[in-house]
């Protein structure tokens, strides 16, 4: 069995092997290039120096572009570059994220095969390492001619499609995440124009995100509260028409009525909860409160009376901000 500071060693060994390696590669080198990447994938070693590092990025992007290049090759290859981009975010942050924005084609290949359906999983290390670049962009002032834009659309088609793969629905929701939160004019990448007559797809998103929900096991939940977060948030300051519509969604209540009746109350949670109750709040004023007169009362009502509920059996056990969002919400 190989100690682990033995294969941190071998790790290394492979790490300098690499450059040379990937730049005279062919097809016949395929299994030889697969091994070493395979080595590669136990750590980055921290003395490994700038110059390897920019060399292993150019050629590894090079291998990910290389549609006819052997599929377990290219999920290797596009795993070490999401390494590299990771591990050199503490050392010279931008540099190799720049050379990934603008590697001829490169950021187009990655969503060509994020969102394939026919290569799981290459499409999930793509998706993964797409959602880093979003995120990284946010923080630099690195920008493109001509931006690499994803339809909301897609994104929806996405979540649904890959709902049931734990890796592949998750990355693709980061992915969503980073858009939502980073969508800044002139980054490399971002979310496609949204007019506000035409903007079912971003309802078709918050759908598809209950969906998931549906299915998905703790840690998904927990990115499907975000997502649904931002989404609000994003069409409060880009497609405000919306938010009536969003915030008065049934699935809405049944999220809310489902988690606090099964007790599994997150932080994530509670934070989309009360976005959604300050929204609603300002957005659907013009919904008269229950009265003594009427009937019964509303879907929202009954959630309302929950959420109270829950507010006050937990009041004296949390004190988080999370909980303290909430208590301002319903106050």
């Amino acid at each position: 069995m190989i100690r682990l500071e033995n294969a941190r060693e071998i790790a290394e060994i492979a790490w300098h092997m690499l450059p040379k390696l990937l730049s005279t590669y062919q097809p016949l080198k395929d299994e030889q290039v697969k091994a070493v990447l395979e080595l590669t994938n136990v750590s980055i070693p921290d003395s490994l120096s700038w110059s390897i590092r920019i060399r292993c990025a150019d050629n590894l992007a090079a291998i990910v572009l290389r549609r006819e290049a052997d599929l377990k090759l290219r999920t290797l290859a596009t795993m070490q570059s999401y390494a590299l981009l990771v591990t050199s975010a503490t050392i010279k942050p931008f540099t190799i994220f720049e050379r990934y924005c603008t590697t001829p084609c490169f950021l187009e290949e990655l969503l060509v095969q994020g969102f394939s359906l026919e290569t799981p999983e290459l499409s999930a290390v793509c998706l993964k390492l797409l959602a880093f670049i979003v995120h990284c962009q946010g923080q630099s002032s690195i920008q493109r001619d001509k931006p690499v834009t994803i339809d909301v659309q897609s994104l929806a088609d996405l979540l649904l499609n890959t709902r049931r793969s734990v890796h592949s629905s998750i990355n693709g929701m980061q992915l969503a995440l980073e858009l939502l939160t980073q969508n800044i004019d002139g980054s490399p990448v971002k979310l496609d124009e949204i007019p506000a007559d035409r903007a079912e797809g971003v309802i078709n998103l918050y759908e598809t995100l209950h969906i998931v929900h549906e299915r998905s096991d703790p840690t998904q939940r927990d990115v499907v509260y975000q997502c649904l977060e931002a989404i609000l948030k994003f069409c409060h300051s880009r497609v405000e028409p919306l938010m009536y519509h969003i915030c008065t969604l049934m699935s809405n209540c049944d999220i809310v009525s489902d988690i606090l009746q099964t007790r599994r109350v997150t932080y994530h949670f509670l934070d989309f909860v009360s976005t959604w109750l300050r929204y609603r709040r300002r957005y659907c004023a013009d919904e008269g409160p229950w009265n003594a007169r009427s009937l019964c009362k509303t879907p929202f009502e009954e959630v309302f009376d929950q959420i109270n509920g829950y507010v006050n059996a937990v009041k004296g056990s949390r004190s988080d901000a999370a909980f303290y969002n909430l208590l301002y919400a319903v106050s």
